[in-house]
């Protein structure tokens, strides 16, 4: 029997389904432009900290890597996610195989976890890290539990440290396997140093960031309260244990032990049958894989039909249009004041998807950068000397008007493909606005929130 080459083991037929996933999010990840959550995303990884408000370190971190690569290109800047979740299909396959699954369960389970790849790279977002924390943590408890080798508890604490470092969510994940560990008689590990030095491991990964939260008053506690009962407010949590099941499709029961479960069943059924359920497991996962395409992948024509359902399930896509339309014209907006207001001006933005747009598009104009009281733009203040002039985006005539001397309304936001979104619908006026009423020092203590 002539030895498989290692150009076509599982392995590498594994690598290169994940790649395949990279190339798709490449080729597609330039269609529409910035989504909001990025533009905040940015504007923190030119400002590298062991802490934002939002989130932990580690997405602005790999934002950064992306400018110093691939400057400010949109498909640049998704690569490490696209990436981080192309990691995570790999070690999906991989843990089918230290299940006992041969090549056609490790396939399966791997292209089960192919739909929600597309989905979470298709953004840089922390959603990507912190899902690729979550399967590599899973991957080294299993490695630990097949192998009964207690080294492997400092890979685990290695993996949540870094989860930590991605989404504080990785609590969740680290509690449950806890409870495992307490409940079942994987207690003999409580006498192995090699589990406290796990345990150590993930402390001393986390924190710095830990350090910095007790800097900072844990901003980060307040900020989760805020989205929490904001989530809660709008009614997003009715459904989660349903939306899990529309998360994973139709290969819900298909990812690793299931996959390898499912190869076990069909090893011992009959011929006819068994080519019957592959075939429809196969057709199932295409399915998956197109579906999933259609809804996550910036791909369907702006105002088509297909864009119409495809923004009914995701509401990102809106969020993708009209940023730099809005600096173009907040950019005359400036070049119309006369040249003591711009000689003193600032740009106030509401939230980070605004204030992200004028810094990233805005030194092009020759703009000011912008400043906002939301998350981690709070921090950055409002300049020294303070502004004195000010074009406003987003907030309320009533808000402006009991804190400036004058507001006047002097431009709409708008996008040339005429898309509705939060800002054409929500803060469709600019305005330009003199004289704060207050000092900026007792103006901002009050202008922080959380988005």
């Amino acid at each position: 029997m002539t030895r498989r080459s290692v150009w076509f083991s599982d392995v590498a037929i594994l690598i290169y389904m994940a790649l395949g996933t990279v190339v798709v999010h490449l080729l597609t990840g330039d269609r529409y432009g910035f989504q909001r959550d990025e533009l905040a995303t940015l504007d923190d990884a030119r400002h590298l900290a062991w802490g934002y408000v939002a989130y932990p370190p580690v997405t602005p971190f790999f934002g950064r890597l992306s400018l110093l690569l691939f400057g400010t290109s949109l498909a640049g800047f998704r690569f490490f996610a696209a990436l981080a979740e192309a990691a995570a299909v790999v070690l999906t396959g991989l843990m089918a195989r230290e299940l006992g699954g041969h090549r056609a369960a490790q396939f399966v389970a791997a292209a089960a976890a192919v739909p929600f790849c597309l989905g979470g790279g298709a953004l840089m977002q922390y959603v990507s890290f912190d899902y690729l924390c979550w399967v590599l943590t899973a991957y080294v408890v299993l490695q630990l539990l097949k192998s009964d080798d207690p080294r492997w508890w400092i890979a685990i604490g290695c993996a949540i440290g870094l989860g930590m470092l991605s989404k504080y969510t990785m609590a969740f994940f680290a509690a449950g396997f806890t409870a495992g560990v307490l409940l079942t008689d994987a207690r003999r590990y409580l006498a192995s140093k090699w589990l406290w030095l796990g345990i150590a491991a993930a402390i001393l990964i986390f924190l710095p960031n830990f350090i910095w939260q007790a800097q900072h008053g844990f901003v980060s506690l307040d900020f989760l309260r805020h989205i929490h009962e904001r989530d809660v407010g709008l009614g997003r949590a009715n459904y989660f244990l349903p939306d899990q099941l529309k998360l994973t499709l139709l290969g819900f029961p298909l990812y690793a032990a299931g996959a390898v479960w499912s190869e076990q069943w069909l090893a011992s059924r009959h011929r006819p049958f068994v080519g019957a359920l592959r075939a429809i497991v196969s057709a199932v996962l295409i399915a998956d894989m197109f579906i999933a395409s259609a809804v996550t992948l910036p791909i369907a024509p702006i105002n088509s039909t297909w864009w119409r359902i495809a923004v009914k399930l995701n509401e990102d896509f809106p969020e993708e249009i009209g940023w730099p339309e809005l600096v173009e014209t907040v950019a005359k907006i400036h070049d119309s004041l006369p040249p003591e207001d711009r000689a003193h001006l600032g740009i106030l933005g509401t939230n980070y998807g605004e204030a992200g747009a004028i810094n990233l598009y805005g030194p092009r104009y020759g703009l000011p950068p912008a400043i906002s009281g939301v998350n981690s733009f709070w921090q950055r203040g409002y300049g020294n000397p303070p502004p004195e002039t000010l074009i406003v985006v987003g907030l309320s005539r009533g808000f402006l008007e009991t804190k400036f001397a004058t507001c006047e309304v002097v431009g709409h936001t708008w996008n040339r493909y005429g898309v509705e979104n939060e800002e054409t619908r929500r803060h469709p006026d600019i305005f330009v606005c003199r004289h704060l009423r207050e000092s900026w020092p007792e103006f901002w203590r009050s202008f922080r929130y959380f988005g």
